[in-house]
């Protein structure tokens, strides 16, 4: 069953439209959900911001989110911890699998070092929540057994 569970996600995500498996240089991480990023189909010395589809990590710093919410002293901590262990995971050089973009311009996408998915790492180690529910995304049933 999660063989056809993986198949069926990663037919989801080939056909999304999106450009696939370009491979970026880090730059740095902005947040736990959040990468600075060079890639290769890029103009030279152009940097992107590539959000991580289908997680949200809590806030690293307090911004307008975090007090909108009125948990800034709660989350900073939670998102330092996310945004160290992101900066783990990562390699220099890392694949990117960008699908789309959001209300903020950012390219959505999964970003894969040592072809592993950050991502769904950080949802797995409960740094950060899934937000497939509210936000559907090609990898949705994957992140969704990963509770």
């Amino acid at each position: 069953m999660k063989n056809i569970i993986f198949l069926f996600s990663l037919l989801l995500c080939c056909g999304s439209g999106g450009k696939l498996a370009q491979s970026c240089d880090v730059h740095h991480v902005v947040d736990g959900d959040t990468i600075s990023l060079h890639c290769e189909s890029d103009l030279p010395k152009t940097k992107k911001s590539i959000r991580l589809m289908g997680i949200d990590c809590p806030e690293s710093k307090a911004n307008q989110k975090c007090l909108r919410e009125g948990d800034c002293a709660d989350q900073i901590p939670k998102g330092k911890k996310a945004k160290a262990r992101l900066s783990e995971l990562l390699t220099k050089n890392v694949r990117a699998d960008i699908i789309s973009r959001d209300k903020y311009g950012r390219e959505l996408g999964y970003v894969y070092a040592n072809g592993k998915d950050v991502g769904l790492t950080l949802l797995q180690e409960g740094l950060c929540k899934n937000i497939g529910n509210k936000y559907p995304h090609p990898k949705k049933v994957i992140y969704d057994a990963a509770r």
